[in-house]
C-alpha cells in the first residue's frame, strides 16, 4: 500500500521548489517596468506575465522531475495485473529500469504530463486572479445586502419566497 511513497515525498519539495523558483527568476530576468527605446518606462501586462512565467515554471519542474514520478508509478504499480517487473526499492527500481530500457523509459508519457501541467501550474502561480474574483463576490454581496436592507419587510419577504430562500 505505500510502496511509491519515498518518491512522492522526495519529488513533491523539488517539484515546487524549481516552478517557484523558475518564476522568480523569470521575474528578475523580465521586469514588470522596462525602458522603451524612448526612454519611457512601460508596464507589461501583470496577468498575462504571471501566467506565461507560471506555466513555464510548471514545464521546468514537470521535466526535471518527470523520471521520480515515473519510478514512483513503476513501484506503485508492481505485482498488479500485467506487470512482470519487481522492486526492493527506489535506487534498486531505478537501476532495473535504466538497465533494461534506459534513460527514455524515465521520460515515457512526459508531452502529456506538461501538457497538462502547463495551464496548471500558470493558473496556480496567478493566485491575484482569484484574490480579485473573491473580492469582486464580496463586494456584490455587500450591495446586495445594503439593497435588501433599503427594502421593507414585506418586499424582502416577497424576494426570499421568490428566491426560494
Amino acid at each position: 500500500m505505500l510502496q511509491g511513497v519515498t518518491p512522492t515525498i522526495l519529488g513533491a519539495m523539488p517539484y515546487e521548489g524549481i516552478k517557484f523558483g523558475t518564476v522568480g527568476i523569470l521575474e528578475r530576468l523580465f521586469p514588470e517596468e522596462r525602458l522603451q527605446h524612448s526612454g519611457e518606462k512601460t508596464k507589461s501586462s501583470s496577468v498575462l506575465r504571471k501566467i506565461c512565467f507560471g506555466g513555464i515554471g510548471g514545464v521546468m519542474a514537470g521535466l526535471i522531475t518527470y523520471p521520480n514520478d515515473t519510478v514512483r508509478r513503476m513501484m506503485q504499480l508492481q505485482g498488479s495485473r500485467g506487470t512482470k517487473e519487481s522492486f526492493s526499492g527506489y535506487w534498486d527500481c531505478v537501476r532495473k529500469v535504466y538497465a533494461t530500457h534506459g534513460i527514455q523509459r524515465f521520460y515515457r508519457g512526459c508531452l502529456i504530463n506538461i501538457v497538462r501541467m502547463a495551464p496548471n501550474t500558470a493558473v496556480q502561480v496567478r493566485s491575484k486572479i482569484k484574490k480579485l474574483f473573491l473580492m469582486f463576490l464580496c463586494i456584490l454581496f455587500i450591495f446586495k445586502v445594503r439593497h435588501l436592507m433599503s427594502l421593507s419587510f414585506q418586499s424582502v419577504q416577497k424576494k426570499i419566497v421568490v428566491w426560494n430562500i
